[in-house]
């Protein structure tokens, strides 16, 4: 007998896709695990050419959204970033050391540990990605404080009445070992930020290599070529660049900002050193003890008895400084983790 009846027709739309206001038909591609996302849509978008040509005139072949066009605008805003950071970097080196073959021979750790950098991420495996383009941003500050500390110690001991040569050798050699304490310090921070564990660990494992190994050649480099051309090049004489209109007025207001930075900074460690007490009102606390003479110290000519208590300036600095950490330990439960 007759089982049913077998009728052709369309299937049922289940979904619709529509592009201002017109009847569409969306597809989406994703890229493998391993694959380049930005190799992979520039592919893409070349076979989307090679299809045009043979389609329709009426059938447009249109791209919607492509991640990897995010991506290269987030790989151009942080070369941006970098480029803008590096040169606002070397400027500021030239406003403090007035010279700019100091700032050039500072400035050269950049470039150096920079295209080093690269190298190691090739060796690594890895790309310019997100991860690897930030870590070389943030960072980018820290590359050149090695040199700027040699430049500004061998400049010091040319002041002294030194020949380069020697000023470059002991100016290294007697500064050599807090630069060092100071990168292997950063090293030991992003060190295991690199082997972090889990998903964020992979993500985290290019940046915290980067970030080592840039810090590592900017070492190398404020400990050879720095010392090396300071030996051999010599500063001009600085009178001509504050003559300089405008360069000039920034030179001469930088020195203005920094005295009064200096003398701000005298006036309180002045304070801080000084013999002056100061009695505790919150709370009040009587003590048994020889008062305070004007110079600070105990006057032990007078005998003991009841007064209220006393804090040095050193003692406010203290307080401040534990009533701060108090704080900050009181407030990390109501900052929330996600």
């Amino acid at each position: 007998g007759e089982l049913g009846t077998l009728v052709e027709r369309e299937r049922e739309a289940d979904s619709t896709a529509r592009i201002n206001g017109q009847r569409a038909i969306n597809f989406n591609i994703f890229k493998q695990q391993d694959a380049n996302i930005v190799a992979t849509g520039d592919a893409i978008k070349k076979a989307l050419d090679e299809l045009r040509r043979n389609l329709p005139p009426d059938v447009e072949l249109r791209v919607i959204f492509a991640a990897s066009d995010w991506v290269k605008g987030s790989l151009d805003g942080l070369r941006s970033t970098l480029i803008e950071g590096a040169l606002l970097t070397v400027a500021i080196v030239f406003l403090f050391l007035h010279s700019w073959r100091s700032t050039v021979i500072t400035g050269l750790t950049l470039p150096i540990a920079v295209i080093s950098s690269f190298i190691a991420v090739y060796a690594f495996g890895f790309t310019l990605n997100f991860m690897t383009m930030m870590a070389l941003s943030l960072c980018i500050g820290l590359l050149i404080d090695d040199a700027i500390v040699v430049r500004e110690n061998i400049v010091r001991h040319v002041a002294l009445g030194k020949d380069h040569l020697t000023a470059a050798r002991e100016g290294t050699d007697e500064i050599g070992l807090a630069v060092m304490a100071t990168t292997f310090a950063l090293c030991a921070v992003f060190v295991p930020v690199a082997f972090m564990g889990g998903v964020i660990g992979k993500f985290f494992y290019p940046f915290g290599i980067t970030v080592v190994v840039a810090v590592l050649v900017s070492l190398f480099v404020s400990f050879t070529l720095d010392p090396m051309l300071s030996s051999v090049w010599k500063d001009p004489p600085s009178a001509r660049l504050r003559s300089t209109w405008g360069l000039g007025h920034l030179i001469r207001g930088t020195d203005r900002a920094m005295d009064l930075l200096h003398a701000v900074y005298e006036r309180t460690i002045r304070w801080a050193f000084s013999g002056r007490r100061y009695r505790l009102w919150l709370p009040p606390l009587p003590v048994w003890g020889r008062p305070f003479g004007a110079d600070g110290r105990r006057d032990r000519t007078q005998a003991r008895r009841w007064r209220w208590a006393t804090v040095t300036p050193r003692g406010v600095v203290m307080m401040v400084g534990g009533a701060s950490f108090v704080a900050a330990v009181g407030l990390a439960p109501l900052v929330g983790s996600e």
